[in-house]
Formats: structure tokens, C-alpha cells, sequence
């Protein structure tokens, strides 16, 4: 990590625990068609897959019209109530506060589309440097694809291989390999049950957010601008 300037964040699963609200809209769209409501743990695990993962889990035996139209309701009903339930994980409201004391230029790359990411990340007051957010839908390709993280380095003014990128998700890692970025595997995240997050060979796999804040809290140091480190 000594190398790096900047870290890049997943959202869903890894900044933000947005299981709750995503699973509330899941529900009331499973509700709308009389359809058995899947367990909270099994949605929890499929929001990592987005709005059409969270569908294929509660809509198993539905056709294509009716899945299209449940995801529909769905995305409705989430952009409405985007944060009644959701937060930043343990900890990670501590380890913003170190880098913004500290000056360490910080992101948000995601597959979310970018409507829905915005809005929820005021709604929690969270500002990442320099306003680098990228949704799924903030360029042509997204990940496992680098562009999307290759990108944010540039927002933040950094180049890839001085960035870390943390990521719950076999997708996450391995888009911030291509961009030849430092990665943190967050196995606390949105994982499946067949999954195991030290296979997907991450630098570091942090099994609970505060083991991330104290890890990059100890390289704070490292990452702030030479200005701070040697003030």
C-alpha cells in the first residue's frame, strides 16, 4: 500500500448497507403480484447484483413482462425511500472523518446508475473528493471493465496504480486489477453463499468493516497529500 495516493469504494455492500431498503422495495413488488416474499437473507446476498438480481431472486418461475414490470415498481418505489434504512457500514463514518483530516482524496465507483447513487449519497451527507462519483451508467462500460475505476484516479487527479480500490465482489477486484490499482476484498459485504472472497486474490480481505477502518487508517499517513505528511 506504500504506493498509494487515493482509495476508490464499491458502494452497495461496501461503503453503504443499503440491503434494507432494497430489500423493502423487493418486497413490495413481490407484494404487487401476490408472489412469496424471499428471505431477508437471501435478498440481502443479491443486491450485489442490482435491481435485476434482486428480481431474478424474487421472481424465480415469473416470465420476462412480469419480471420487467416488477423491476420497474421496484426501482419506483427504492428512488422514493433511497435512504430509510440505509448507512455507512461500522466504523467507515470514523475513517471518512481520517481522510478528510487528513486530505486523502477518496471515491465511489459503482455499478449503481448514477440517478440512484447520487441522490443516496446526500442523503447520508457523504462527499466524496472532488465529486468523484461514477455510477454504472457514467460511462459506455462498466465493471468488471477498468475504464469506469481508471476514470475516478483521473477525477481525483491520481494515477491507477496510486489508488486502492475496495470491493465486495469477484467483479470489484478483479476491474481493479485490470486498472493495475492496490484491492481490499470487503467479504462484510453483499457475498454469496458459494462465494469465498480470499479466492478472488485481493492484496487484503477485511471480514468486517472496522477491520477496513483501522487498515486504512494505518496507512493515512501514506495516502495524505506530502503537504500533511510532512506538516
Amino acid at each position: 500500500m506504500s504506493t498509494a495516493r487515493a482509495v476508490l469504494f464499491d458502494l452497495d455492500g461496501t461503503l453503504v448497507d443499503t440491503a434494507g431498503d432494497l430489500g423493502a422495495a423487493l418486497y413490495v413488488a413481490c407484494d404487487h403480484f401476490s408472489i412469496e416474499r424471499p428471505g431477508y437473507d437471501d435478498a440481502r446476498r443479491a443486491v450485489a447484483n442490482g435491481g435485476a438480481g434482486l428480481i431474478a431472486r424474487g421472481f424465480p418461475d415469473s416470465d420476462e413482462a412480469r419480471r420487467k414490470a416488477a423491476l420497474e415498481i421496484l426501482l419506483t418505489h427504492y428512488a422514493s425511500n433511497i435512504a430509510d434504512r440505509s448507512s455507512l457500514y461500522p466504523a467507515l463514518p470514523e475513517l471518512l472523518e481520517t481522510f478528510k483530516q487528513q486530505q486523502v482524496p477518496w471515491g465511489v465507483v459503482t455499478n449503481k446508475p448514477e440517478a440512484l447513487t447520487r441522490p443516496l449519497l446526500d442523503a447520508l451527507s457523504i462527499q466524496p473528493t472532488r465529486n468523484c462519483i461514477v455510477g454504472g451508467d457514467s460511462l459506455m462500460t462498466r465493471k468488471p471493465d477498468p475504464a469506469p475505476l481508471v476514470y475516478a484516479a483521473g477525477l481525483l487527479g491520481v494515477l491507477p496504480h496510486h489508488c486502492i480500490y475496495v470491493g465486495d465482489h469477484k467483479r470489484d477486484i478483479d476491474a481493479a486489477r485490470a486498472a493495475n490499482m492496490r484491492t481490499i476484498a470487503a467479504a462484510y459485504g453483499y457475498v454469496a453463499h458459494d462465494d469465498d472472497p480470499s479466492d478472488w486474490d485481493a492484496d487484503h480481505c477485511v471480514q468486517e468493516s472496522g477491520a477496513l477502518q483501522q487498515l486504512l487508517t494505518d496507512c493515512a499517513v501514506l495516502l495524505a497529500p506530502d503537504s500533511v505528511r510532512h506538516a
